[in-house]
């Protein structure tokens, strides 16, 4: 459980003594109502406390979505002096004062064990979804691949994916500042289309001492990274490291079945994906006024209401993190977007979206617009990079630019005013993407504002942006 960054800040050094005594760890779900429960086994002669089994046990509103309800720890019962959740603190008495005995005080500290004391509705929210972090992971990670996660494997495969985003995002980023600051863009491009750098670009540029330089202190630093969980297995007593190498295969055949679990899981989605196809139809069919409802039309207007207006403007200016996306300059182009679509591509992995407009658009050319996201890693999803289509902007008609006039200082010979273009926040920014040179969070920003409408929680997609 050390090795697990989220469960490691929950031990102390005070709880290391205790959960040496940790046997087991088992899961199971529970039905009604819905949720999980975790069992925690210990050694009966463990010295801190009474109890052979701790447990918690969430309850979940949805459990698709996981929203946490409640949560339910078991009550330790601490053997005297072993309390763990909470020190004695003694106090000598004020000067004066007619108690001359030290004042003792109990106050509550960090421990892992607090976590089976899970924080009441009363309390903030914020407090139940970090307590429901560690009891997933508990589940999700630690219990699977427990194995891969006492040598430090597990641990080592998140710090590599951490390292792919560093290959694939960050390394560019450097070679460019590197060309750029020693004058060697210009021959590392070739052109003046930046978007067309890549590394292999610059390979050429940089004199060797330089490159040499450069690759060493990466693979320095991924040396590093590698090395680490050897470390457990090298102090391992003969015996026991064969225990592990056994209990190595062991976590190999679970993983074997997990990796079929996967493709099953693949193919059934996308069965799936195709039995949604006629919804989507029919929605589409609706909303945008090409059929008519059973019992529609009850009343006659001068101006003729077709479909379900503002219908995907609404939906999405719904959804937090969209609306903070959409100005009110935005809404007018929106109003006319008529459906959104999304498919996964294979090669290389990822998704795309497609945005549907009315040919009656006033904003731009474009029928479509389009963003698709190349994956790193599917399951887990790390961004390697988003291409969004170029927009064609009618004449003065562009959201994502104003133009700003500026009077000319007094005395310049130029009496026309200034003219200057400014980039301006709007949803339609989201079709130009950040590329590789720019930081990292802005990418993640991006990616959070594709997923509400490409992805929903645990990977599943809403059903208004299913495939369709």
């Amino acid at each position: 459980m050390k090795n697990n960054e989220v469960l490691a800040e929950e031990i102390s050094e005070r709880d290391e003594g205790a959960l040496k005594f940790l046997k087991d760890i088992k899961w199971f779900r529970i039905e009604n109502p819905k949720g999980f429960k975790l069992e925690f086994y210990f050694d009966t002669a463990n010295p801190y406390f009474k109890n052979a089994v701790l447990t918690k046990t969430y309850h979940m509103i949805d459990e698709d979505e996981p929203i946490l309800e409640k949560a339910i720890g078991t009550e330790i019962e601490w053997l005297p002096g072993k309390c763990l959740t909470q020190k004695i603190l003694k106090k000598k008495p004020k000067k004066g004062s007619k108690n001359t005995k030290p004042i003792t005080k109990t106050e509550q500290c960090e421990s892992f064990f607090n976590f089976f004391s899970p924080p009441q509705a009363e309390e903030l929210q914020s407090l139940m979804e970090q307590d429901y972090d560690i009891g997933s992971t508990i589940r999700d990670k630690i219990i699977p691949h427990a194995v891969s996660w006492f040598t430090g494997e597990a641990a080592q495969d998140e710090k590599v994916e951490g390292h792919r985003l560093l290959r694939h995002i960050l390394v560019p980023a450097v070679f460019r500042f590197f060309a750029s600051e020693l004058g060697f863009w210009s021959a590392a491009m070739g052109s003046n289309n930046k978007d067309s750098f890549n590394v292999a670009d610059l390979g050429s540029a940089l004199n060797a001492e330089d490159r040499a330089g450069l690759v060493n202190a990466l693979k320095d630093k991924l040396q590093d990274l590698t090395g680490k969980h050897s470390d457990v297995l090298e102090n391992l007593s003969p015996d026991v490291r064969k225990r592990v190498d056994t209990l190595r295969d062991i976590q190999a055949q679970h993983d074997e079945l997990e990796s079929k679990f996967f493709e099953e899981r693949a193919v059934l989605e996308a069965k799936y994906q195709k039995l949604y196809q006629p919804l989507y139809t029919k929605r589409f069919e609706i909303v945008n006024g090409d059929v008519e409802v059973e019992g529609g039309e009850t009343e006659k207007s001068d101006q003729e209401e077709k479909g379900v207006p503002d219908f995907w403007l609404t939906a999405m200016k719904n959804n937090e993190v969209l609306a903070e996306e959409i100005s009110e300059r935005d809404e007018g182009a929106l109003k006319f977007l008529k459906d959104i679509k999304w498919f996964r591509i294979e090669n290389p992995k990822g998704f795309k979206l497609e945005f549907y407009f009315d040919t009656a658009n006033p904003y731009f050319k474009n029928a479509v617009l389009t963003k698709t996201y190349h994956m790193i890693d599917e399951d887990e999803p790390i961004l390697e990079k988003a291409i969004g289509t170029e927009i064609e902007w009618l004449p003065g008609k562009c959201l994502t630019q104003k133009i700003l006039k500026k009077k000319p200082k007094k005395g310049s010979k130029n009496t026309k005013p200034i003219t200057k273009t400014e980039q301006c926040e709007s949803f339609f920014n989201f079709f130009s993407p950040p590329q590789a040179e720019e930081l990292q969070n802005l990418m993640e920003h991006d990616y959070d504002i594709g997923a509400p409408a490409g992805e929903g929680p645990q990977g599943e997609r809403p059903p208004e942006c299913k495939p369709q």
